[in-house]
């Protein structure tokens, strides 16, 4: 016969490995060319970077959301999982 098994553990260790990578991602930086050197370009360089630093933090914050949907519903299936056994180890019956 066949077992119903979440590994709530599982799910954590893969939200904290997808959060461990975000340190590469963040830790890029552009600096701003205005205040080193006045050319047409400078403005629109800096308007670049400070978009790409926005997107990163967002990037981020998705990431994260997600990691944390992802224990959230180990969590979940995992109650479902025992209310589930409990049920079918008592020979049915309500929930």
């Amino acid at each position: 016969m066949s077992s119903i098994v979440s590994d709530e553990s599982a799910a954590g260790e893969l939200a904290a490995y997808v959060q461990s990578c975000l340190d590469e991602y963040l830790g890029f930086k552009l600096c701003e060319l205005s205040p080193h050197a006045q050319v047409s370009a400078s403005s629109a360089h800096d308007s670049l970077a400070g978009g790409i630093s926005n997107a990163l933090s967002a990037w981020n914050d998705l990431v994260v959301s997600d990691a944390n949907a992802l224990i959230d519903a180990a969590q979940r299936f995992s109650i479902c999982d025992k209310e589930l056994a409990r049920f079918l180890g008592a020979g049915g019956g309500a929930l």
